[in-house]
């Protein structure tokens, strides 16, 4: 028959055998060894006093092990502060990082180094000579151009000499025009020139004129002349009288200016060759070199003995001897 008996350490209440009272047991609820008697009693139990600092704590008690318990007690787990350390730097890694900047940089550099070498490149080309086949001029191309045998906008004869670059699409051209006659004075040279730049200007719709200019080139009478068209492109175009001939040298494409580098340079290289710059005399007025000199008296001149001299003229009779 089983009769209560009371752990002195934990104070839990167990049914014991009676065959086991004055024997070793284990008590169930704290694992403590004793022997039950009758009168064993739980021993008292003393509450902890508390004042008001307390009260918002937890306990303690379940952290705290007791030495006589041989239970394994499991403590409360609290956060632990962990101090946050930077990983130590390494050299290697900041010298990658100045060669990556450093490298970046020197590509940005380059970059910019080529393309003002390639806008140079576009603004001034390597200029290859061209002699007409008749040696009448000759002139600078960015390659080798094209020749072709037309008419010009008033139904002349042209021969034309261009090229057109790629890379810019523009065009450079010589036109060389065969009058029927030559101009004999200024008037009918002025009137050759603004006839032709006025062609020159009609010839597409769209064309606008900007600019007209009167100049000489190498002595010889010639005109200026700016032209904007529809599609965006500028042409500067001089027109040279030379003789019976009418030079249009000239550039045409985007992004022109009157101070552009390759239009002027296109102009410097071109010169003519067939004649020596003359200047036509005005209107109404005859050239001193084509005056006709007058004719001296002839006289009669005799040889003796390899001298010349001239013959006396004939005395006239003197009234007395009429």
């Amino acid at each position: 028959m089983a009769r209560p008996a009371i752990c002195p350490k934990c104070g839990e209440e167990l049914n014991i055998p009676e065959e086991f009272f004055g024997k070793n047991v284990r008590c169930a609820g704290c694992a403590n060894v004793f022997q039950p008697t009758a009168q064993t009693e739980p021993p008292p139990r003393v509450q902890p006093t508390r004042n008001e600092f307390d009260e918002d704590l937890p306990s303690r008690r379940a952290s705290q092990p007791d030495d006589d318990d041989d239970r394994p007690q499991r403590g409360i787990r609290r956060p632990v502060r962990r101090e946050m350390r930077s990983a130590p730097r390494s050299r290697g890694g900041s010298l990658w990082i100045w060669l990556t900047l450093g490298g970046l940089f020197g590509i940005c550099a380059l970059g910019c180094v080529g393309v003002i070498i390639f806008a140079q490149f576009l603004e001034n080309p390597k200029m290859q000579t061209y002699d007409s086949p008749d040696g009448a001029f000759k002139a600078g191309f960015p390659g080798k151009p094209n020749v072709a045998t037309t008419v010009d906008e008033l139904g002349r004869p042209k021969t034309a000499v261009e090229l057109t670059r790629k890379m810019l699409q523009d065009t450079y051209f010589v036109h060389v025009v065969d009058l029927k006659s030559k101009p004999t004075n200024d008037t009918e040279t002025t009137k050759l020139l603004e006839d032709s730049a006025d062609a020159l200007v009609t010839k597409r719709p769209g064309n606008v004129e900007i600019d007209r200019m009167d100049t000489n080139v190498q002595g010889y009478p010639a005109l200026e002349l700016q032209i904007e068209h529809a599609d965006d492109t500028t042409t500067f175009v001089r027109l040279i009288v030379v003789g019976k001939r009418l030079y249009q040298v000239g550039v045409t494409g985007k992004s022109l200016m009157d101070d552009s580098p390759r239009q002027r340079l296109f102009w410097d290289e071109f010169r003519i060759k067939d004649g020596e710059a003359t200047t036509l005399p005005p209107a109404g007025k005859v050239d001193d070199k084509n005056k006709s000199k007058a004719k001296e008296p002839e006289k009669d001149k005799t040889t003796e003995k390899g001298k010349e001299k001239t013959k006396p003229k004939p005395k006239l009779n003197e009234p007395d001897d009429l």
